[in-house]
């Protein structure tokens, strides 16, 4: 069963300017939650590390068909 973004993260709500896209990259494992409560959608990618896989998964996924 799925849960709904914004019933998962405290800083995730119906109306954030990157809702859909945050919803999306979740459930297409594309992208983590920084803990159990948080995404954190307003943080910057801070290194290499974190913006490679990332980018691996996009290339890979549909939403760049």
């Amino acid at each position: 069963m799925t849960v709904s973004v914004s019933k998962k993260f405290d800083d995730v709500k119906p109306g954030h300017k990157y809702y859909n896209d945050i919803e999306y990259v979740l459930l297409n494992g594309i992208m983590e939650a920084t803990s159990e409560t948080t995404f954190s959608p307003d943080d910057t990618l801070t290194d290499e590390t974190e913006l490679i896989p990332v980018v691996a998964e996009i290339t890979q996924s549909e939403m760049i068909k």
